[in-house]
């Protein structure tokens, strides 16, 4: 690889258009399929609950599921939303699902996210929006899901579209703890507790500096506790969240099991097309790919490439996809960093073929990193953080470089400078994706390890 060093990039504008169609930045898959009057009449169930019912009606008791989360999972742009769907599609094959979240919109709305997948979405009651926008005009950082989780025991369509479900349903899944208090006391069925995060421990870290910080944490705590202790398993995404969980609630006796973050693994679609046009318009330069979602981690992952790679590293194109571009609009921006916000599935795959080494450059957070994932599904040489690599089962140049934050910069040229450990890293982790990443794979786990296990 023989760079040549950037001058801006006066084909940004070009590449730009062949990728980002502002129009059009969400696929049309997961659209709603039906609309209902927000209302209930005794037995005559909205058409939104009505269908949800059916669905779950399609398979014996025992095998149908209602998931409990307190966001959309039907057109997915970041790591919880894309772990939803993609997981709970796989798992849909044998089993009914339903999702029940919250929604932005006026109406009560139904998804089919697959053919045995339903997402019913209840609009959020006015003193709900109020609330949400009073607490995070406090703060950039946002606690709309701590919102939620006191707020939507006070939806009166929400917990009765609930309870309707929870009748219907053999299992209930709850993903994230922030509709926790849907639950009753009683309820007689088995309760899973999918933790995607170790909550506490994240939002102590993200919100310190919120002015309503003591009471938001409070409630995280009261929520996240309640859905522990309601749970007869809890799955996490990485061994260390299970230990923070146990220790901070007093779980020892607690089942617990751990699904990673998966990838959809097959790329031949585009592995086969070098995409030759799109390559060329960045002049032979590396090109070195961050995903990230609009979370405070991923924003200093930023700040990082920012301050250091990106002057460290003038000759290397510095491609940022993702939600979290926007925190950056206005921002003075180095040249030969390349700011792509949320792009539709199609045209982000574009940008990951093109790309020559990806990075991982997070040391705080919870939960583990889907974007790594997604770098080994594409079989690209990997420089990551220890923290960015927990959850994952890698080695130190086997399947990625595995350094501290100082050492990126010399890695990434080191990578650059050697074609073999370049091919040997991106052979390594796209094994590695296939045989253990793929959604489908987690899902067999998942039913066998969890589903089949659980105490009737």
């Amino acid at each position: 690889m023989h760079p040549r060093e950037p001058s801006g990039f006066p084909a940004y504008a070009r590449l730009r258009r062949l990728l980002h169609n502002k129009g059009d930045r969400r696929s049309r898959a997961g659209r709603p399929t039906k609309r209902a009057d927000a209302g209930f009449g005794g037995p005559a169930w909205p058409l939104g609950v009505k269908e949800c019912l059916e669905s779950l009606h399609a398979k014996p008791r025992a095998r149908s599921i209602l998931l409990l989360n307190d966001f959309s999972a039907s057109d997915p742009l970041g790591g919880g939303e894309i772990r939803i769907n993609r997981l709970y599609s796989r798992i849909a094959e044998e089993y009914a699902v339903v999702l029940l979240c919250l929604g932005n919109g006026r109406e009560m709305e139904t998804r089919r996210l697959s053919d045995n997948f339903v997402e019913l979405s209840v609009p959020k009651t006015p003193a709900h929006v109020k609330e949400e926008g009073r607490i995070n005009s406090q703060f950039w950082i946002s606690a709309t899901d701590v919102v939620n989780s006191y707020m939507c025991e006070h939806n009166s369509l929400l917990r009765q579209s609930c309870d309707a479900l929870l009748e219907a349903c053999g299992v209930i899944v709850l993903v994230h703890p922030y509709m926790a208090k849907l639950l009753p006391r009683d309820l007689g069925k088995p309760v899973i507790y999918e933790s995607l995060n170790y909550e506490y421990g994240l939002k102590e870290q993200l919100l310190g500096d919120h002015p309503s910080f003591r009471a938001l944490l409070q409630q995280v705590e009261t929520v996240e506790r309640i859905a522990c202790e309601a749970s007869r398993m809890i799955i996490t995404v990485s061994d260390c969240d299970q230990v923070a969980l146990a220790e901070h609630y007093a779980l020892a006796a607690k089942p617990f099991v751990t699904i990673a973050n998966g990838v959809d693994a097959d790329r031949a679609e585009y592995l086969t097309n070098p995409f030759t046009k799109v390559k060329r318009l960045f002049s032979d330069c590396p090109v070195i790919a961050f995903v990230g979602s609009g979370h405070a981690p991923n924003r200093h992952a930023v700040e990082y490439i920012l301050a250091h790679l990106a002057q460290q590293l003038p000759d290397c194109y510095f491609v940022i996809v993702g939600s979290i571009s926007d925190a950056f609009v206005g921002r003075r921006i180095p040249s030969n960093v390349l700011l792509f916000g949320a792009l539709r599935e199609s045209y982000k795959n574009v940008l990951l073929r093109v790309s020559d080494i990806a990075i991982n450059p997070l040391t705080e957070g919870s939960g583990s990193n889907l974007k790594l994932a997604e770098y080994f599904s594409w079989g690209l040489p990997t420089i990551t953080t220890p923290f960015g690599a927990r959850g994952y089962t890698i080695g130190n140049e086997r399947e990625a470089i595995i350094c501290e934050l100082n050492d990126f910069s010399a890695r990434i040229t080191q990578l650059c400078a050697d074609a073999s450990l370049r091919e040997r890293l991106g052979a390594n982790a796209r094994d590695y994706a296939r045989r253990d990443l793929d959604w489908g794979t987690l899902a067999r786990r998942y039913i066998d390890a969890v589903l089949n296990a659980i105490p009737s």
